[in-house]
């Protein structure tokens, strides 16, 4: 669905685009940012299916296995009579934080830095002995 999506990285969404007037529109491509959507390893432009409405046309993409360089703004390309007409979808992809556990030789008095890392509005709130520890 066109709109805002957001999706967990892995996951394959699909983007419908759905468009309506008279006389029918018809779907012409897909772009991604400024780029054609060309069918790629994980990126297939499903063939048009049926929409529930008259004067209607209907196109779906679907993306495999989302990524971090699948994150962006889809765009829907449409002729309607003499003029063209554009959708627009963005997608965020969640990555869920992860802590890298290492091991740590330091001498008493000394810094050790732990990190914490993940996207699209995380926080890392981190605990010694089950307390909570406060910057």
């Amino acid at each position: 669905v066109l709109g805002t999506n957001s999706v967990r990285i892995g996951n394959s969404p699909t983007i419908r685009c759905e468009t309506f007037g008279s006389p029918q529109p018809k779907i012409i491509q897909w772009t991604f940012e400024s780029a054609a959507v060309l069918p790629q390893l994980n990126k297939t432009i499903l063939p048009n299916g049926r929409s529930t409405f008259p004067l209607a046309d209907l196109s779906e993409l679907q993306i495999r296995e989302v990524n971090k360089s699948d994150e962006g703004r889809y765009y829907c390309w449409a002729s309607l009579a003499d003029k063209v007409i554009t959708k627009s979808a963005t997608l965020f992809v969640i990555v869920p934080p992860t802590v890298q556990e290492t091991s740590q030789a330091v001498l008493e008095g000394s810094t050790a830095t732990l990190s914490c890392t993940g996207s699209n509005f995380f926080s890392c709130l981190w605990s010694f002995k089950s307390r909570p520890i406060v910057s």
